[in-house]
């Protein structure tokens, strides 16, 4: 797929990640858009059950490449602190409510 949307070009990144447990506490699209919400609003457990935080890490690594591949930002890691920051000022919130 990366092949396909950089050869039409896209930059483009794939994240390899552990499907084997739940990101997440919750299954269904509006509980996990709650879910969602909850980690928007700083109020999701650190430590979810059976997740280990998984969603926070998963959702900022791929806001870090989504910034990064957008050009706002020069690296992958640069991206993620991009994120993060926006998780912590509540901006991330504001602008999803929007």
């Amino acid at each position: 797929m990366v092949a396909t949307a950089e050869a039409a070009g896209t930059r483009t990144v794939a994240l390899l990640t552990d499907m084997s447990q739940p990101l997440g506490s919750t299954a269904g699209n509006w509980i996990e858009l709650v879910e969602a919400v909850e980690l928007l609003r700083g109020t999701r457990p650190a430590e979810s059950p059976g997740c280990n935080n998984d969603l926070r890490e998963l959702s900022l690594a791929l806001a870090g490449w989504m910034i990064h591949l957008g050009g706002q930002a020069a690296t992958p890691e640069a991206g993620y602190a991009h994120a993060e920051a926006a998780l912590t000022d509540g901006s991330a919130l504001r602008h999803f409510s929007r």
